[in-house]
């Protein structure tokens, strides 16, 4: 047995009467490969006076120099961690070194010459760049590709993360069961086939940016191109359609930390009122059924028009929500023109006035019917020709006008574009909604 290092004291939260038992050690090695060490190590613990972590044998990793983030400690028998306590938070450790048969404190040079190593490939910026803070960090929760083990891709690192779970999904087919009077339906095969049916589980994994050096508050705005380059070539290599979820920017100060919550995705974008006055009028839902049944196109433009609503990527949503009132305006005037399509919208909001229906008040800018129309044209053609809006912001092709002063006032009022945020893009979807919804009920 041997004693890897020792606490002074119990943490926060301790039971009364545990003084041993079993604990998970994770060692982080600090260098500049790609291939990262992020790994478990199982030991034991004692406290008499002070905390001994002990272990059967030197964990067999790689030579390095190690930081330990986080301690599990475990009742016997146990999986389920009773305290996790964090370095530095719960307790202070220095870095290790580990070789072929050792585990000792790494001196201060070993950890220079890793952190130096390391921060040259991760470093988003340069430490000169930053007055007001040391650096900044960012986690994103991440969906929809399966990533083994860690590594990093640029200065993004990668993490696995638990599979989402199929428990409340178990529960949802219970429930959908006895609303339709089936009870006492063993659903244990059902979860255990879910359990097995790899491909039917979001994979989770995390992709973290540990060395941001800038001050201002633009937090996604300047890591969005190492994100696209990241998933993007996920997406070549695993067959994935890599999403973000959620994430935490942390800057930390001298003397502390500030975290800031990011919700990134909403899965949910439709109405959360019920009842007629939010469109579940039954017979309207009915008799726009026996349109859509006698009518391949108007099935096609209603389920286009699903898919546009799900798009998450900023630029494919404007190309598809513009395509669907090309397909209409085509079909109503075998044109698809600007004009015509002014004219298809202008005939969908009678008999209101088609330049106080729809305008754009955004902050100190305000936009008109015909300005909207030009600037949604404008961004369809950017995505359809030139890769979409990050042609723009690396100076590869010039937008109209309009568009750059709504991106312009939307960073101004801090509100990402990328995520939801566009208001113009808002608009484009109702608009386009509305026309939809009027050809089927057959309005033109």
């Amino acid at each position: 047995m041997i004693e890897l290092f020792t606490l002074p004291k119990k943490f926060t939260g301790w039971p009364n009467n545990i003084n041993s038992g079993n604990c998970s050690l994770l060692l982080h090695r600090i260098d500049d490969s790609p291939e990262i060490v992020h790994i478990w190590h199982q030991c034991t613990f004692r406290f008499t006076d002070r905390m001994q972590i002990i272990s059967e044998s030197i964990p067999k990793l790689p030579p390095g120099v190690y930081q330990i983030p986080i301690i599990h400690l475990l009742l016997n028998g146990s999986n389920e961690p009773f305290v996790s306590a964090t370095n530095p938070a719960d307790f202070t450790l220095p870095e290790v070194f580990i070789g072929a048969n050792s585990f000792a404190t790494a001196t201060s040079e070993q950890v220079a010459h890793a952190m130096k190593g390391w921060e040259e490939v991760v470093a988003i910026g340069k430490p000169e760049d930053v007055k007001q803070i040391k650096y900044a960090e960012a986690h994103f929760i991440c969906s929809d590709c399966l990533i083994s083990r860690p590594y990093r891709i640029g200065p993004a690192e990668l993490y696995p993360l638990p599979r989402s779970d199929v428990y409340d999904l178990t529960a949802s087919i219970k429930g959908m069961l006895q609303i339709q009077g089936i009870r006492n339906v063993q659903l244990d095969e059902v979860r255990n086939h879910l359990y097995e049916a790899e491909d039917r589980r979001s994979p989770l994994f995390c992709v973290s940016f540990r060395r941001i050096y800038r001050d201002d508050n633009e937090y996604i705005q300047p890591l969005m191109p190492y994100i696209k380059r990241v998933f993007g070539i996920l997406s070549l290599n695993r067959g994935s359609y890599s999403r973000l979820l959620g994430g935490v920017y942390l800057k930390q100060y001298d003397d502390r930390k500030s975290v800031s919550y990011m919700n990134l995705n909403s899965y949910y974008r439709g109405n959360l009122i019920g009842g007629g006055i939010s469109g579940e009028k039954v017979m309207v839902l009915n008799q726009q059924y026996e349109k859509l049944d006698n009518s391949p196109f108007n099935t096609e433009i209603v389920s286009k028009l699903n898919t546009a609503t799900a798009e998450i990527d900023l630029d494919l949503a404007y190309f598809r929500f513009w395509s669907i009132l090309e397909a209409v305006s085509n079909k109503i005037w075998n044109k698809k023109d600007k004009k015509s399509i002014q004219k298809t919208i202008a005939i969908a909001y009678k008999p209101q006035n088609i330049d106080d229906s729809i305008k754009l008040v955004l902050g100190n800018r305000t936009f008109c019917f015909d300005e909207l129309v030009t600037m949604w044209l404008d961004w369809r053609d950017l995505t359809a020709h030139h890769g979409g809006i990050y042609a723009y912001y690396a100076g590869l092709k010039k937008i109209h006008g309009r568009n750059v002063d709504m991106i312009n006032e939307m960073n101004r009022l801090n509100r990402p574009v990328e995520f939801g945020e566009d208001r113009s893009l808002m608009l484009l979807k109702d608009v386009t909604t509305k026309v939809v919804k009027s050809y089927v009920e057959s309005d033109f």
